[in-house]
Order: structure tokens, then sequence, then C-alpha cells
């Protein structure tokens, strides 16, 4: 009897305060952490009296907290800027990430022992579009964390996450270099659990709001992964997530200044969106591949999409520094092709003109970046990336079969390359990088590339391949020991038997 009376009470209570919670807005964040304490411990035995009072309660707590946050409203372009308004919504997200975190005694978050106040809770959420909510703070967040210096990328971590969660982390409060030593505080530490844990507090005990941009969108990031866990623990309903959560969350792990928390909540989201490991990697490697190829396309100057590109033969000059970048933008393409090839495979099969495009790049740069290019061109070509062989090294049978096992896997592509790849361009190709190139292992990258072409292509592409190279025979004494992997590839054909009807005669 005197439980329901206490119980009755506590409602009563939370009642009253939920009245008054737009009053919070006035006094910022610090202080409305003990006033939404108070509201929180009220709600704490919600899941122990099944009634029809509780569910309401819940119901009303939820309603008024959602409405606080102005989810139609708010205008997400000055996301990460913070006033007091902000910082109360952001104590109210916390209230709400507390609530989807609570399971049952000695548990793990299950679709066993979820309470029914974390399913009321997501449910809840979700019905009042708070997952568009989440990517709109997302997105305006995005802008803040790549206009951040390099100067900030030591950042340390804030820890910033629940206390109810078990992933949570907790802020080292170290300062960072060059900045001065702020005094202890004489008295002591204020308890704001759940909402922050004790050695952030510490750590941040003059502003525990110091790093808002950073705790905004880890409370963000951790509510879209509690509604996804408890809504969706086998990912069975895709439509949960939008295509433009796996975009946004994607471009999070391009930001180059980030701290090492937001990106491991990050990768764990974008890994529950997908479904497994594997897909997770595809979906990453796509996007990366993607964003570095267009800025490798901006910082040439070059519109691929014009008819003049393919006919356009000047080289290309660019600055000192946008040649830096460009070389960087490649290799960040190339760690992918050369560690999972099947992402960079299915990315060229996906965009039917780049195999051309890069080709007829490499005709236009300098030679340093020249290997880069012929790298991806080899993984998408051979399924294997080409290392630069000795001088000695000629085909051999044991060599042929292992390309053409790899080259089953990229016939589609290396069907697609002669048809895209005229005789003019393909010529100008092979004179370039296997005699006029000064750099030997240029060179072998070259012969290595065309080696494989003539091994996976249908006869006629293999005859096309061995009459370019007779085209060219007549020049060859003119580049003396260059000419090596020339005449080894050109040989190598005639053994084949693929010799042109014309040279035969």
């Amino acid at each position: 009897m005197m439980c329901k009376q206490l119980h009755s009470l506590s409602l009563l209570l939370m009642h009253h305060l939920l009245k008054n919670i737009s009053l919070l807005n006035s006094f910022g964040g610090l202080r409305s952490i003990p006033y939404l304490q108070t509201l929180l411990m009220l709600c704490t035995r919600l899941d122990d009296f099944a009634s029809q009072d509780n569910h309401s309660a819940l119901e009303e707590l939820l309603e008024t907290c959602i409405g606080q946050l102005a989810m139609k409203e708010e205008s997400m372009e000055c996301a990460s800027e913070r006033t007091s308004g902000h910082e109360v919504k952001l104590v109210l997200l916390r209230l709400l990430s507390v609530l989807m975190s609570r399971t049952r005694p000695q548990g793990k978050m299950t679709s066993n022992n979820v309470s029914m106040v974390c399913h009321i809770t997501a449910q809840t959420l979700v019905r009042h579009n708070t997952l568009d909510f989440c990517l709109l703070v997302l997105k305006g967040l995005l802008q803040h964390w790549n206009s951040q210096p390099s100067s900030k990328e030591s950042d340390t971590r804030s820890g910033s996450a629940a206390a109810s969660s078990a992933n949570a982390g907790s802020s080292s409060g170290s300062s960072p270099a060059g900045s001065l030593l702020q005094a202890h505080l004489s008295s002591a530490v204020p308890d704001m659990s759940p909402f922050f844990l004790k050695g952030y507090v510490k750590g941040h005990a003059r502003d525990v709001f110091e790093s808002f941009p950073q705790l905004l969108t880890e409370i963000v990031l951790r509510l879209a992964y509690l509604i996804k866990k408890i809504l969706d623990p086998d990912c069975k309903d895709m439509k949960l997530f939008s295509e433009e959560w796996a975009t946004c969350l994607a471009e999070y792990l391009l930001a180059p200044h980030q701290v090492a928390c937001v990106r491991k909540q990050v990768r764990s989201l974008l890994m529950l969106i997908c479904g497994s490991k594997d897909k997770y990697r595809q979906r990453r490697d796509l996007h990366t591949v993607q964003s570095h190829i267009s800025k490798v396309f901006n910082a040439c100057g070059v519109d691929v999409s014009s008819p003049g590109f393919l006919t356009d033969q000047r080289p290309i000059c660019m600055p000192y520094n946008d040649l830096l970048s460009l070389i960087d933008h490649l290799k960040a393409c190339s760690d992918v092709a050369t560690q999972r090839v099947v992402g960079w495979q299915t990315f060229c099969q996906q965009n039917k003109d780049l195999i051309l495009q890069l080709v007829q790049l490499s005709l236009r740069l300098v030679d340093g970046v020249v290997p880069l290019i012929l790298l991806l061109l080899s993984c998408a070509l051979t399924g294997r990336p080409s290392h630069p062989a000795p001088a000695s090294d000629k085909p051999s049978k044991s060599s042929k079969t292992e390309s053409s096992s790899a080259g089953k896997t990229c016939l589609p592509l290396i069907e697609r390359f002669f048809e895209t790849i005229s005789d003019d361009l393909l010529l100008r190709f092979t004179r370039a990088f296997l005699l006029d190139a000064n750099s030997t292992p240029v060179r072998w990258q070259a012969h290595g590339l065309l080696l494989a072409l003539h091994q996976n292509g249908s006869p006629d592409q293999q005859a096309q391949l061995c009459n370019i190279l007779w085209s060219l025979w007549s020049d060859l004494p003119r580049y003396g020991r260059k000419g090596a992997q020339f005449v080894d590839l050109l040989g190598f054909f005639v053994s084949c038997g693929q010799l042109s009807p014309e040279k035969a005669k």
C-alpha cells in the first residue's frame, strides 16, 4: 500500500515538473541538470508497475521532451553554435538516451531484456521523425568538422556518452598543448550523472559544455544507434534508415580532423545499418573512392563529361601544392584498390567511363603521378597490383596461369576497356609508358598491364594488341635499352601465335 502511494506521489511530482520544463531554456544547460536529474529519478520505477498510469506518465514525459527539442522548427545551419537553449536540448537528448539505455538487471541490450521504457521511448522517437532530426543535426555538424584546422586534430577524447552506456568513454581532461594550466577547484566535483560521467566532469569542471559540437555529435549518434538496436536488432527493417544516413556517416569517416571516440561511434552505427562488416567495408570503400576520384579530376581542372576531354592532349600543369594534394587523393584510392580489390573493381563497373578517363589522364599528367594511375588500372584490370619486375623476368607458364585466374574476375572490365579505348589512344598509351618512360618500374607496370589484357582478351583483341606493338617496331632502334620490356612483350605475343595476318606475310 505504501509503495503504491509513493509511486502515485512520484507521478504527481513528475507531472508538475514537466509543466515547468519550458523555463529551463532561460537557465542554461548546467543549471538544468539537477532539475532533469530529479525528473529522471522519478521515472526510474515505471518499469516496475505495468499500469495505464505509468504508460501515460511516460508518454507525457516523452511528448514534453520532444516538444522542447522543437525538431520541426529547429534550423540545423547553426547546430554547432553553443547557446543556453542548445545546451538544454543537449541535456534533454541525453535524458532520452538514458531512458533507452536501461535494460533489465544484469543483461546486455538484446531483444529479450529491453525494458518497456526502452521500447516505448524508441517507438515514440521514431514516430516523431527523430531520425530525420538527427540526420539534419549531423549534416550541420559535418560542416563544423570539415572546417576544423589541423591543430585541433589532437584534441583529447571527451568520453561524453551517457553513464548508463557500458561503451561510454571518459575524457582525460588534459589541456591542449600550448594552453595555460587551469587552477583546481577547491570544492568537490558536482555529481552530474547520468548525463556526464564523473571523470569527464572532473576534467571539465570549469565548463562541462566546453566541447559542445563534439558532445552534440556523440549524443545524436548514440540516439540513432539505440533506436536501431532496440527496434531492429536483427537489421530486418532496412527502411528505418534512409540512404542519406549511410552517405552522411561515410562522409564523417572522411572528415580529416575528428576525435577518435566520434569516429568509433560513426563506424559502429554505419556497421549496424549495413548489417555486416563486409557490407560496411564495401560501403565505406565505395564512398571513399568516389570522393577522392572526384577530387582528382577537380584538382586537374578537367571536365570528364565534356567531349573535348578525350581529344585534348595538352599536358596538365598545376602548382606544387595542388600536385601534392592530387597525389594524396590518388594514394587514398590506391590504398583501397590494393587492399580490397573487389571494392575498387565494383566502383569501376558502376562508373563505365572511369577506365577511359584514367587512361586519358595518365597521358597528360607529370611522370611522378603516372605510377599511381597505372596501379589503379592494374588493380581494376588484373585483380592485383602491378609490382615492378626485375629486368630478367619473362612471362612463364606459371605466371600466365596466375594472371589468367586473376583475370576471370576482371573480364567485364577488360571487355569495356577494349570497347572504349580507341586504337589511337591505346597506341599513345603503349608508346608513352612502354617506350618513352624513363623509369624502369613504370615500363614494367605497363608491361604487366598489357600482358594481362592480352591473356584475358578475345582472339580479336589479342590481335589488336599485337598489331599496335608491330606498328611501333620501326621506332624501336632509337629507344635502345628502354625497349627491353617492349621486345619481351612482343616476343611473347608472337610465341602465343597471336600474329596478325598482315604481319604473318
